[in-house]
């Protein structure tokens, strides 16, 4: 259905022109002063009840007409949260920015100050806010959830936290996760798991061969369902987005053997998304509208403190972030909603063949 066969008032437009009525314009059917069928429907129009029932009427139908609006209902909701690098530490670093402070240039964080005494109180504060408010159906957290070489007692009050949120959540290890300690408390560093149709895989910090090989084969047990990877590095960085983090900050960003993740990934037609932390900096990459994407999400426990939320669709991801601008405003509360986009459409699209 058109557009102008939607609405009335063009409609009534078009009938007073004699369009649609079979006859050329400049002659008549009838003596003068006698309406002829379609100007006399177009006066009904004009009539306020009329109108309102042929309004009413024409919405039905756009209603029922495959133009209307027929977006698919969300399938899941998703939290990333990464680097908390939580620690007993009571020892304030040197360097807080100030309120306002530019943090990033370019999207790559200039700033950056763990604020360590207050970790695990802003772990605790996100969860409860997560919980709350954000009621994901499943957590991501994606490394450096201690902050390098950590007493096993930290690794284990952080689990202790996470284990407060009402849906499941999968941790990954980063690179200053203690390998001890991370795989005493949290177990394998390779896993995968499914949740209503998407696989999610999970994996280790730094890759050797053997690595490769599970991820290879685990990527394609079930090849027909859309993949979410999960990693701490980034699998793939924008070359110019890597070389200047490298310049500001001395910074390696992707994993060790990335390229040949990456290319087990891309060997799967359903490989949709890849979750990262490490930069502490939020970014997403993608070359055309589609190929996959990589991600990541800003640094819990450095200011402004960040969580990412992920809603998927089957033909979308829409995404935004919670933000806490500093520690006194998490425990008041006042996080903010920021930066909402949607991402993923065209390949999600053609994912489904469309």
């Amino acid at each position: 259905m058109s557009a102008g066969a939607d609405n009335p008032r063009l409609l009534a437009g078009r009938c007073s022109k004699g369009y649609h009525t079979g006859v050329r314009p400049g002659t008549t059917t009838s003596p003068p002063g006698v309406h002829s069928a379609p100007t006399a429907r177009c006066s009904a129009l004009r009539e306020p009840r009329c109108a309102l029932a042929v309004f009413c009427l024409l919405f039905a139908l756009a209603r029922l007409s495959p133009c209307a609006d027929t977006s698919p209902e969300r399938l899941f909701r998703i939290v990333h949260i990464t680097d908390t690098h939580c620690s007993t530490t009571t020892r304030v670093p040197a360097g807080k920015p100030t309120r306002g402070q530019p943090l990033s240039l370019g999207g790559i964080k200039t700033v950056h100050w763990k604020d360590l005494p207050h970790s695990f109180q802003i772990l605790e504060e996100t969860v409860g806010w997560v919980n709350e408010k954000i009621e994901p159906d499943l957590v991501l957290v994606t490394g450096d959830i201690t902050n390098g070489d950590a007493p096993l007692a930290d690794m284990e009050k952080a689990k202790q936290i996470l284990d407060k949120l009402k849906c499941a959540y999968y941790p990954c290890k980063g690179n200053h996760d203690a390998k001890e300690s991370y795989d005493r408390v949290f177990g394998k560093r390779n896993y995968s798991v499914e949740y209503k149709g998407w696989r999610f895989i999970v994996f280790t910090d730094c890759p050797t061969a053997e690595d490769v090989k599970w991820l290879r084969n685990e990527a394609g047990k079930a090849p027909a369902k859309p993949l979410i990877f999960c990693t701490h590095y980034l699998v793939y960085c924008d070359p110019i987005v890597r070389t200047g983090i490298r310049l500001a900050r001395n910074l390696e960003v992707v994993m060790h053997r990335a390229e040949e993740v990456d290319a087990v990934l891309r060997e799967q037609r359903t490989f949709v998304l890849a979750i990262s932390g490490h930069v502490h900096s939020p970014f997403f990459f993608q070359a055309d509208e589609a190929a996959p994407g990589y991600l990541t999400t800003d640094s819990l426990c450095e200011p402004p403190h960040e969580f990412r939320v992920l809603d998927v669709y089957p033909d979308r991801i829409e995404t935004w972030f919670v933000r806490g601008n500093s520690f006194e405003d998490i425990c008041e509360g006042k996080w903010e909603e920021v930066a909402r986009k949607s991402i993923l459409r065209g390949r999600l699209r053609g994912i489904r063949g469309q």
